[in-house]
């Protein structure tokens, strides 16, 4: 049977909050590996036993030479993409001995660090990053996005008014300031800077869902439907059960029955 809990498997917040700070610059979207506030996109783990693989290679070159600082970048950032966030502090931590002022390693231990809910020393990690980097924009919104993890929605805002400062075409940041004025029921204000992300990219597919939701509570079904459908538009992956039980949902609060049990009957049939 399926269940109709409005959004049971969308939590809203963007999977493109945090970004990897290696230079070069590294964006990795890992939806799944958030532990809250997230869109749950299915992620594929096809190329796991291939970045397993690769992170052998690394391990072998930094047998050979324990101070091989690009085989511990590179393999931070593969244990990065599949999760393993222990053994990503842990090469880190070897970064920094061996390039003590990296702000890269700073921030991309800190990032790890809320991914294992061990906030405090993310917070210490994402700041120094930012004592190192003050123009750095990134390094705010690293810091931002830990801060929301804990409810830390005001202060969270606060560093990504900072990095919008920095960068006025940050469509990440405003992305996730409005997730944070959401949080704080500040709809109207979430709905700008959803606006203004997609403006910058269009096809920002959590931001739709985002501001769905947002439109949602202000009553705008029609609004949520054509942003929920926008968002499988540029993520087709997103079409699965839980997709048509959302979607269900919103037309079911609209008053929409027919459309409402075409969604649900839709589910049914892909959850068998």
């Amino acid at each position: 049977m399926i269940q109709r809990n409005l959004f049971r498997n969308f939590n809203w917040y963007s999977a493109l909050l945090y970004t990897m700070i290696f230079s070069p610059t590294v964006i990795i979207a890992q939806s799944d590996s958030l532990k809250k506030d997230q869109i749950n996109v299915r992620h594929d783990t096809s190329e796991f036993p291939n970045i397993r693989n690769k992170i052998k290679d690394q391990t072998f070159f930094i047998e050979l030479d324990h101070n091989d600082l690009n085989a511990y970048i590179r393999r931070s950032l593969l244990e990065y993409q599949i999760g393993e966030y222990a053994a990503c502090i842990k090469d880190n931590t070897e970064i920094l001995r061996l390039v003590p002022n990296s702000t890269d390693a700073y921030g991309n231990r800190g990032l790890s660090y809320v991914f294992l809910e061990k906030y405090k020393e993310a917070i210490e990690d994402l700041s120094k990053a930012i004592e190192l980097a003050p123009d750095k924009p990134v390094c705010y919104v690293n810091r931002a996005f830990a801060k929301s993890q804990q409810g830390n929605y005001q202060e969270a805002i606060d560093d990504l008014d900072k990095a919008i400062a920095l960068d006025s075409q940050y469509a990440k940041a405003y992305a996730n300031r409005g997730f944070n004025k959401k949080k704080l029921e500040k709809y109207n204000e979430s709905l700008q800077d959803f606006d203004q992300a997609l403006k910058l990219n269009p096809a920002y597919t959590e931001v739709y869902i985002n501001r769905a939701f947002t439109k949602v509570k202000l009553k705008d079904f029609d609004g949520a439907i054509s942003d929920i459908n926008m968002a499988r538009q540029y993520s087709p992956g997103m079409e699965t059960a839980d997709f048509y039980v959302n979607r269900g949902k919103i037309y079911e609060e609209k008053g929409d029955k027919i459309n409402a049990e075409k969604d649900f009957k839709k589910a049914s049939e892909l959850n068998k």
